[in-house]
């Protein structure tokens, strides 16, 4: 019997002021942090990250699972939005410039950037992060998770070798779909953050990194990101999934 393959998402999504037309952090003013996420319904959990707000959906088998998962979420994380403020909304803009007196305003811990290094997926190398702590601009991602086993030691010798060839071979997949709808701040948000194949060795898989939040706006953009995901790690890495 072959292998349940999951593929799991964790995007960021920012908050606009409708009546000003401004970012707004999301820092202080929602539940939930990277060790700690609370529960949004029963499809996935809410947190914090930086300035903008992350959910993550529970890994799943079928692409029907994959976007239910993904429109309940949202779906939930915008009545939180609500809830705490009216007057914001959430959008899926790959870069956030925020007004600079307001960024200045914000506490320092909001702005520090991610501890946790990425990888590249040509050479392997750790990806040095953009220095823009206090720079008034951020970018949003729509990570895929895909998990084929559990409790590796993910850089142990081997098992990174081999994540690092999974993120070689399906990151060009995921961005040849998202050439469909990628905008100009999709190339910018990458001089930031995603190039070079970004991802994260797991112990269940592998984090890919190279997408920014745009395929969330419509279920067609959604089965297309997950079955490209999904249909190329099984087509190229048969053996795991066997």
């Amino acid at each position: 019997m072959p292998k349940p393959i999951l593929i799991g998402a964790d995007p960021e999504v920012f908050l606009k002021d409708t009546k000003t037309g401004h970012f707004v952090s999301a820092y202080g003013q929602f539940p939930g942090t990277k060790e700690a996420p609370v529960p949004l319904g029963n499809r996935g959990f809410m947190q914090v990250d930086g300035h903008a707000l992350e959910f993550n959906i529970l890994p799943v088998e079928t692409e029907d699972e994959f976007v239910e998962n993904i429109k309940d979420c949202l779906y939930l994380l915008k009545r939180e939005v609500k809830m705490v403020d009216p007057d914001l909304e959430i959008v899926f803009d790959p870069v956030a410039e925020f007004d600079e007196t307001y960024f200045e305003s914000l506490n320092a811990s909001s702005k520090v950037l991610g501890c946790n290094p990425d990888y590249s997926a040509v050479t392997g190398a750790v990806l040095e992060p953009p220095d823009i702590s206090n720079v008034p601009l951020r970018t949003s991602s729509g990570h895929i998770h895909i998990g084929w086993t559990k409790f590796d030691d993910a850089f142990d010798e081997m098992q990174f070798a081999l994540r690092l060839e999974v993120a070689n071979k399906i990151t060009p997949h995921l961005l040849r779909v998202s050439k469909e709808w990628e905008t100009e701040a999709s190339t910018e948000r990458r001089k930031y953050y995603g190039g070079n194949g970004a991802f994260r060795p797991k112990d269940y898989g592998i984090e890919l990194r190279c997408l920014d939040g745009l395929w969330l706006t419509d279920e067609t953009r959604m089965r297309k990101v997950y079955r490209a995901a999904y249909d190329s790690f099984v087509a190229e890495f048969k053996e795991l999934a066997a």
